[in-house]
């Protein structure tokens, strides 16, 4: 504790730096090591990961699939979570930089992201664009359903393949397998009670 000739001159979370002076010989802390400590407790702060960096990337993925998707099969568009540059990704993490973060550090720095947590929701996001489309999304459905909608009397299929295959993988449903290919009708709602299990 600081006694009576003392002051306080630097008053951080956590941590109190104190300028002792009983003469000139008595100075326990210099200027430099003043500026040493504020220093490390910033790049200290700066490498904490919260867990609000987990609850954002956790939302910004979700996001994702359903906005790659909606590009590539609603409006037939750009591909939104392909390559090593996912444009979807990009889009979002400039959003989060220029606009959330921004925010969040004018309303206090206590919520405000740091350059770490950045980094984890930005490779989270490049996680999620690797299975989204192309690296699984988009092909786990056409391989589940193929063996039962390409199957003929020529290829055999419906005796040398779809024996092995587990009901609980496949939606069932000659109809809905067809449905997936081939759209459904006008006003038809989607069977999701015959997708839930295969996902």
């Amino acid at each position: 504790m600081p006694n009576q000739n003392s002051h306080e001159i630097v008053s951080l979370p956590h941590v109190k730096i104190y300028n002792y002076i009983a003469n000139e010989q008595d100075l326990y802390y210099t200027p430099n090591s003043i500026r040493e400590n504020l220093i490390l407790q910033m790049e200290n702060r700066d490498k904490q990961v919260g867990l609000k960096s987990f609850i954002i990337g956790a939302l910004l993925c979700f996001l994702i699939p359903v906005m790659a998707h909606y590009s590539i099969g609603i409006v037939h568009g750009s591909y939104m979570a392909i390559d090593f540059m996912p444009a979807g990704a990009i889009f979002l993490f400039f959003i989060l930089v220029g606009g959330v973060a921004v925010i969040l550090k004018l309303i206090s720095k206590r919520i405000a992201l740091n350059s770490s947590e950045l980094l984890v929701i930005y490779i989270m996001m490049l996680v999620t664009s690797s299975v989204a489309t192309m690296g699984l999304g988009a092909q786990l459905f056409p391989i589940i359903t193929a063996p039962f909608y390409f199957a003929t009397p020529v290829n055999r299929w419906a005796e040398l393949i779809q024996p092995h295959i587990k009901s609980w993988m496949v939606p069932q449903g000659k109809e809905v397998i067809r449905q997936f290919y081939e759209g459904m009708p006008k006003g038809a709602s989607i069977p999701w009670a015959a997708w839930l299990k295969p996902i």
